[in-house]
């Protein structure tokens, strides 16, 4: 928390990078507490979203939004979706042409 919040005060451009890897070892809605407390809900979402988009199955994407939909209200939650259908879009093209996208 305090390494986000340092993150967010130094190098605001930077917090999606700190962010990003942090989806795999810590539950989703512990870092969108975190978020939430630095008024980073949009930078949440956008990683969310791309580490939903990244995840191999169908299924285990259900279950991430299973799970976070009763830690998000409408208005995110519908930002979420539409993020993660971008980036889902965008990985499967990057995939299917061989190319991959960086960011």
């Amino acid at each position: 928390m305090r390494q986000l919040a340092d993150a967010a005060r130094t190098d605001p451009q930077r917090v999606a990078v700190f962010l990003q890897p942090l989806f795999a070892p810590f539950a989703a809605d512990m870092l969108l507490r975190a978020c939430r407390s630095l008024s980073l809900v949009d930078v949440w979402i956008s990683c969310a979203a791309r580490y939903c988009a990244a995840l191999p199955t169908r299924d285990e994407r259900r279950n991430f939004f299973g799970y976070i939909r009763w830690h998000v209200d409408d208005p995110e939650y519908a930002r979420l979706t539409e993020r993660h259908a971008t980036e889902w879009h965008q990985l499967r093209a990057g995939r299917a042409t061989g190319t991959t996208r960086t960011k």
